[in-house]
């Protein structure tokens, strides 16, 4: 565990520079493609300074969190939040505006990081061992390609919904924060799903998967319902004051029934990858993400979104995520019937 972790630091960290060095390279174009003030580059300037300890924070938290201390990286993560807030707060009054939301971000993400380094001080090797490289990589390789394809098509969506008009635009960035904390959430029950199926899967015990299958999907379902509902009124009573101009109130409000749908199915997203993530089926999920993320919702959002504008972009956003879901679902249950034929040789085999 020290050395994978170890090694998986190394990666990440020198993947982490080559791709500050790609944006730094190309980082002169994205005012004049994102319809934007050039003032938008000092702010990417100062977040890329925060992107290597945010990548360490990310590899040694997920490593506590493998250890059990769940809830330390939560009392770690609520602190950055407070800590977070306060600065943003504090250097918008001192008048740095932009430039020092950005350094507040970086400054929590370096101190988030040190704490992280003192809690896995003496459990980490850090050195690169290349059996281990091979191995992690081979497990991560389909993840990566998956967040590459999903990145890829945000980027594109957003140029797409920058040629929509300012407000929009804006209106769709605040409302997408709602939504980012909802992923957040369902990321990380999604993180404990795939342990639980994976761990039953593992004992082989048909008794043992079908009674976590069972309290997983209950469990997810309630999830589902209580994080939408909470999503919905928090957007109802807080969107007033975000969004201060009638219009761009307007269209938050219109776009309301577009994210609680979008609450629905994420939750059963998260659920559906956790399990197949459990079960292996990585590539799977990678080669469905680059036809659905890369390619359908993006021709849907540029052909929508000259009808309905933005709304037409949440529409194709709505429509895409249906089709990913059914299509997970199908794979699952496939999945899971083969699954369950390997465990009852492996048993009848152990038998005899």
């Amino acid at each position: 565990m020290k050395n994978a972790t170890g090694t998986a630091l190394l990666i990440a960290i020198f993947s982490s520079i080559f791709c500050i060095l790609v944006i730094l390279c190309t980082s002169s174009f994205i005012p004049s493609i994102f319809a934007v003030e050039k003032i938008g580059l000092i702010y990417l300037y100062i977040r890329l300074i925060g992107v290597i300890p945010n990548t360490i924070l990310t590899i040694l938290s997920g490593y506590q969190r493998t250890l059990g201390n769940s809830r330390k990286m939560l009392n770690v993560r609520i602190f950055c939040l407070v800590v977070n807030a306060i600065l943003d707060f504090l250097f918008i009054e001192l008048g740095f505006g932009i430039s020092g939301v950005a350094l507040a971000t970086v400054i929590v993400e370096i101190l988030n990081m040190l704490i992280l380094i003192h809690y896995c001080k003496g459990i980490v090797n850090l050195k690169y061992n290349k059996e281990i490289a091979k191995e992690e990589f081979k497990l991560i390789k389909y993840n990566i390609y998956e967040r590459l394809f999903k990145r890829g098509s945000n980027f594109i969506l957003n140029i797409i919904m920058s040629r929509i008009g300012h407000i929009q635009y804006a209106t769709h960035l605040i409302v997408m924060q709602f939504l980012d904390i909802l992923n957040n959430f369902l990321h990380g029950t999604g993180i404990g799903t795939q342990t639980m199926i994976g761990t039953a899967i593992g004992s082989e015990d048909k008794r043992r998967i079908k009674l976590t299958s069972k309290v997983v999907k209950r469990l997810n379902n309630k999830i589902i319902f209580i994080t939408t509902l909470i999503i919905g009124i928090s957007m109802f009573i807080l969107l007033p004051f975000f969004l201060i101009e009638n219009e761009s109130l307007e269209i938050g409000y219109k776009l309301l029934i577009f994210v609680l749908l979008d609450c629905i199915l994420s939750g059963y997203y998260y659920y559906y990858t956790s399990i197949l993530r459990a079960m292996k089926e990585f590539k799977y999920i990678s080669k469905l993400s680059l036809w659905i993320s890369a390619f359908l919702k993006l021709i849907l959002a540029f052909f929508f979104s000259r009808i309905l504008e933005i709304y037409g972009i949440w529409l194709g956003f709505i429509i895409s995520d249906i089709i990913m879901n059914i299509l997970l679902n199908k794979r699952m249950k496939k999945f899971a019937g083969e699954e369950q034929l390997k465990i009852n040789e492996n048993i009848e085999r152990n038998n005899v």
